[in-house]
């Protein structure tokens, strides 16, 4: 898990999630899929649930929404990636799920308080 005085991924769910088997499932789902340009949709649709049923579970037991918990996971990914691959950013936002890498960059900052730079060098 990344640290950092702005950091809130909460991308371990672990004992939590293994009390509900969707929430488990959908956080197997959602790590193996990360480049999925639709991932709650997808995961709703896979698991045989509305997306309001796959948020309510989340929600309670994760205390964040699906969208959220998939961006910190691909946050989580990316700074893996920056940190460990000589990929360009662009080519890591493709790897982690969006099309732009300023999306990637602006939830990079918003989330560890770094910059891509920043991370790459740590």
């Amino acid at each position: 898990m990344l640290t950092g005085s702005r950091c809130r991924l909460p991308v371990r769910a672990g004992a939590l999630a293994q009390r509900d088997p969707l929430i488990t499932a959908f956080e197997r789902w959602a790590r193996l899929h990360l480049g999925a340009p639709n991932p709650l949709s997808e995961a709703a649709r896979v698991h045989g649930v509305s997306e309001r049923t796959l948020q309510r579970p989340v929600r309670r037991v994760l205390n964040t929404t699906p969208v959220r918990f998939v961006q910190d996971l691909r946050v989580e990914q990316a700074t893996h990636l920056l940190r460990t691959a000589d990929l360009s950013l662009e080519a890591i936002a493709r790897k982690v799920g969006y099309e732009h890498a300023t999306t990637l960059r602006s939830l990079l900052r918003d989330r560890t308080g770094s910059t891509a730079g920043g991370l790459r060098v740590r």
